[in-house]
């Protein structure tokens, strides 16, 4: 442990330092590159909106939801009334609710 101790110890007291013709180039594509960031490029209103907003996700989020209401809407799962069926076809519905009417009171049993 005494021996990996004293290289550390060497390795910090050592200077270290890039050669100048590095630290010249880095320096020079740092300018570079700071000149380019000053112009900020001109975006239009709705441009700025919409990154502003987050709105590209937003109006995902918003046709997906309207396909699947639209969806459900035409072809409801098994378990829901069908609302096409319901506005449409209504016989079916209006002769389940006038035999309820009569059969619940009794009233199909009078006489003939």
């Amino acid at each position: 442990m005494k021996e990996v101790d004293q290289l550390l110890a060497a390795a910090q007291s050592e200077e270290h330092t890039p050669p100048h013709a590095l630290m010249a180039r880095v320096l020079l594509d740092a300018d570079r590159i700071q000149q380019a960031r000053t112009k900020p490029a001109r975006r239009g209103f709705f441009r700025q909106l919409s990154d502003d907003l987050n709105l590209w996700p937003m109006l995902g989020g918003l046709a997906v939801a309207c396909s699947l209401g639209f969806w459900v809407g035409i072809d409801p799962p098994v378990g829901l009334f069908d609302p096409i069926e319901t506005v449409f076809w209504n016989d079916s519905f209006t002769e389940l609710e006038e035999a309820a009417e009569l059969s619940g009171f009794g009233w199909d049993l009078g006489e003939i």
